[in-house]
């Protein structure tokens, strides 16, 4: 009974720990040492020359403000794919579903003291949930493009 017990005790602290942990995992955050303006000119050009396609630039403020509403923050979110590593994705039926992430996208933001964001989503470890060609796709060349994507110096 008391093996029972420090068993369930055990699954619940583990089950805490992943409620607490895993969001602040999905996302990765970094400071720009550039305006935003440059920042999100310098991502674009590093994933150009990386082979990624520019799929389109959403000013998401911009969205905001056209509706009448106030945004206190700029905010854009770039939009970039890798034909290649896409029709890997899509062209595996059991991977095709991850389309849903599909395109890349990179945020840029700016905080209420004039400091320049970049988000990106960990992919890395959210491929290993997916496993097969998502793993090999996103946690590869992905991972390590989207790396040097975001290196602004």
């Amino acid at each position: 009974m008391a093996e029972l017990l420090f068993l369930l005790l055990g699954v619940f602290i583990a089950l805490l720990i992943v409620y607490w942990l895993v969001p602040r995992k999905m996302i990765n955050t970094q400071e720009s040492l550039y305006d935003f303006d440059t920042t999100v000119a310098k991502i674009v050009a590093n994933a150009e020359k990386e082979g990624w396609g520019l799929q389109g630039i959403k000013r998401i403020d911009e969205s905001i403000e056209k509706a009448n509403l106030e945004a206190k923050a700029k905010v854009a979110l770039i939009e970039i794919c890798h034909p290649e590593h896409a029709s890997k994705m899509i062209n595996d039926p059991k991977s095709t579903h991850i389309s849903v992430m599909m395109p890349c996208t990179i945020s840029v933001y700016e905080t209420e003291d004039k400091k320049v964001i970049i988000a990106t989503m960990n992919i890395k470890p959210m491929s290993w949930m997916f496993g097969g060609t998502v793993k090999e796709v996103m946690g590869g060349p992905v991972y390590k493009s989207q790396k040097r994507f975001i290196d602004l110096n």
